[in-house]
């Protein structure tokens, strides 16, 4: 299994904002198309890399540790896709992967863990990926296992522009009544 590593992570980096570019990238390094040749799934799965790094650059996290992050988070992705079309992870399983990775990546004992991510990070992290790939498990898991019917529906739809506004040079000037007259 091909991950990211933190000089691949400042690359994509140094490539600017351009999240098209940056998907690319990272799809082309993880051989995205050969394990997703669905176009709808390999979309959803550059989506979830770009935009967990993203994150990982929101966080002012180092290359390498954004690395760490997007390992776990492959992982987690990779064991929720089904090798043999019936068998399906548990939110629980994927979890434990994630987390796997990302403690021993928390951890100073050598040769079991370095320590890359502070803990801090790994809180902020989990965070995030409690919000989001493990929020939306259920989605994810059905996007990435199960074909779609995809429809196209395009509408013509004609909207009516404004009135034009009155001609001012007909406008006349109304007089104020005092408050005295108002309220005879």
């Amino acid at each position: 299994q091909m991950h990211l590593r933190g000089k691949d992570i400042d690359r994509i980096w140094a490539l600017g904002d351009d999240i098209d570019i940056q998907a690319k990238h990272i799809a082309e390094h993880l051989t995205l198309s050969q394990k997703f040749p669905s176009e709808g799934r390999l979309e959803i799965v550059k989506d979830f890399y770009v935009f967990n790094l993203a994150q990982a650059k929101k966080l002012c996290l180092s290359g390498l540790q954004a690395a760490v992050f997007l390992a776990a988070m492959g992982s987690a992705l990779d064991i929720l896709v089904s090798q043999d079309g019936r068998t399906l992870c548990t939110r629980e399983d994927c979890f434990r992967v994630f987390q796997t990775i990302i403690l021993t990546h928390s951890a100073n004992d050598p040769p079991n863990g370095l320590q890359i991510l502070r803990a801090s990070d790994v809180r902020l992290l989990t965070d995030f990926a409690a919000e989001t790939l493990f929020k939306h498990f259920l989605l994810y898991q059905y996007c990435l296992n199960f074909d779609r019917e995809v429809h196209v529906q395009r509408f013509a739809v004609s909207l009516e522009g404004p009135l034009a506004p009155p001609d001012l040079n007909l406008a006349r000037l109304h007089q104020r009544k005092s408050s005295v007259e108002a309220s005879e």
